[in-house]
C-alpha cells in the first residue's frame, strides 16, 4: 500500500503545472494567433497616465500607416485592466487571460513601463 501511495504521489507531482506555466500557456496561445501574420509589440504600463505609455499612444497614433505596412499591432497591458489589443478588449483571444498573466510570462512588474517586439515567428526580439 505504501508503495502505491508514494507512486501515485510522484505522479501527480510530475504532472501538475504551475501556475506561471498556465499563464504562460494562455499568453503564448493568444500570441499565437498572430503567428506568422503579424509582428506583435506589447506594452506594459503602471497605468493609462503614465507618462512613456502617453508618449507610447501619441507616436502609435501619428505612425498608424507605418504599423499597418509592417504588419504591426499592439497589445496593451496597463495596470489590472483586461489586456487590450489596440484600443479593443480581446474578449475571444485573450478570454481568462490577466494582465498578470502576461507580466509573468514576460517577467515584468506592476511598475514598470515596457515595450517587446514579438516577431512573426513568436520569437521576443526587442526588449
Amino acid at each position: 500500500m505504501k508503495n502505491i501511495l508514494i507512486l501515485l504521489f510522484m505522479i501527480m507531482s510530475s504532472t501538475s503545472v504551475s501556475a506561471a506555466e498556465k499563464a504562460t500557456d494562455k499568453v503564448r496561445l493568444a500570441l499565437n494567433n498572430y503567428a506568422w501574420e503579424k509582428r506583435q509589440l506589447i506594452v506594459f504600463a503602471p497605468s493609462n497616465e503614465h507618462r512613456q505609455y502617453q508618449l507610447f499612444r501619441k507616436l502609435e497614433a501619428e505612425f498608424r500607416d507605418e504599423f499597418k505596412e509592417r504588419k504591426l499591432h499592439s497589445w496593451h497591458v496597463i495596470g489590472n485592466d483586461p489586456v487590450r489589443l489596440g484600443v479593443k478588449v480581446q474578449t475571444g483571444i485573450t478570454n481568462g487571460i490577466s494582465s498578470q498573466d502576461f507580466r509573468e510570462t514576460y517577467n515584468v512588474s506592476n511598475n514598470e513601463f515596457r515595450l517587446l517586439l514579438i516577431g512573426y515567428d513568436q520569437g521576443e526580439k526587442l526588449r
